[in-house]
C-alpha cells in the first residue's frame, strides 16, 4: 500500500471535478493509504468548491467507488460526516450509562446532561 499524494489532491478538489474524480478513483482502484479524516476533508472541500449541478452528477459515483474499495462502512461514514458539516442534520451523540438500571444519583446527572445536549444533538 502506498500514501497517497495529498496535496496534489487537495488541489484537485478546489479546481476541477473531473480531475478530483479521477485522482480519487485511481487512488482507490491502486489501494494507496486514504484515511477516512482525509477522504472526508477532500470530499468537502470539492462539495464546497463547486457548483450544486455538478456534484451531484458525480458524488453518487465517487460514494459508489469508495464502497466497492474502502467498504459500505466507509462510505456510510463519508455520508454522516457530510451531512453534518454541510448543515443538513445536527451530529448525534449516544450516552451510555453502565448502570443506568439503577436508579440513584449518577443516573440524574446523565439524564440532566442529555437534557441540555437535546437542543443541540440529535
Amino acid at each position: 500500500m502506498t500514501i497517497v499524494d495529498e496535496p496534489r489532491l487537495r488541489q484537485a478538489a478546489g479546481t476541477s471535478s473531473r480531475k478530483f474524480s479521477r485522482l480519487i478513483r485511481r487512488s482507490l482502484e491502486e489501494r494507496k493509504k486514504l484515511s477516512q479524516d482525509t477522504v472526508n476533508s477532500l470530499f468537502l472541500r470539492w462539495l464546497r468548491s463547486r457548483p450544486a449541478a455538478e456534484t451531484s452528477r458525480r458524488l453518487p459515483r465517487l460514494v459508489d467507488d469508495l464502497a466497492r474499495h474502502k467498504g459500505i462502512q466507509s462510505a456510510w461514514n463519508l455520508l454522516s460526516f457530510l451531512e453534518v458539516a454541510l448543515r443538513l442534520r445536527r451530529p448525534r451523540v449516544g450516552i451510555y450509562d453502565h448502570a443506568f438500571h439503577y436508579i440513584g444519583g449518577a443516573q440524574k446527572y446523565g439524564s440532566t446532561i442529555a437534557q441540555i445536549l437535546q437542543d443541540d444533538f440529535e
